[in-house]
């Protein structure tokens, strides 16, 4: 599919997988809702980034959203580069609809958790 869409839309590799990482980035950028940016903890939109289960249903819900482009590819025609692009990026924007509840629950859990272990550790004050 990747290959169908990179001849598609006449882009490199390269510039493939930079608009995946942007749209992820995006996508992570605009769902850190919980905020935690004390004692040099990574952010939240770090923190998404970095997460494996976050990472593979994010690729799994964009590729469904490709598919849906690849569809309307077949119906639209390949003559008009500038308009394939348009429809891609209107087809992929579906993603931010999107929210995997369950799994920033989770972490947001785990991340609440983190940050009162940092932020009320006890000390010890000799005299």
């Amino acid at each position: 599919m990747k290959n169908q869409i990179i001849d598609l839309l006449q882009w490199s590799s390269e510039d493939y997988e930079n608009r995946v990482f942007q749209a992820y980035w995006n996508w992570c950028k605009s769902n850190a809702k919980f905020p935690l940016t004390e004692h040099n903890l990574p952010s939240i939109e770090q923190q998404l980034l970095a997460n494996a289960a976050i990472n593979k249903w994010f690729i799994s819900h964009y590729t469904t959203c490709e598919n849906k482009f690849l569809e309307l590819a077949k119906i639209v025609g390949n003559n008009n580069v500038d308009q394939l692009e348009i429809h891609y990026k209107a087809c992929t924007a579906d993603v931010n609809r999107w929210y995997p509840k369950a799994l920033m629950e989770g972490l947001k859990n785990k991340i609440s958790f983190e940050s009162r272990y940092f932020d009320h550790t006890p000390s010890i004050i000799l005299n």
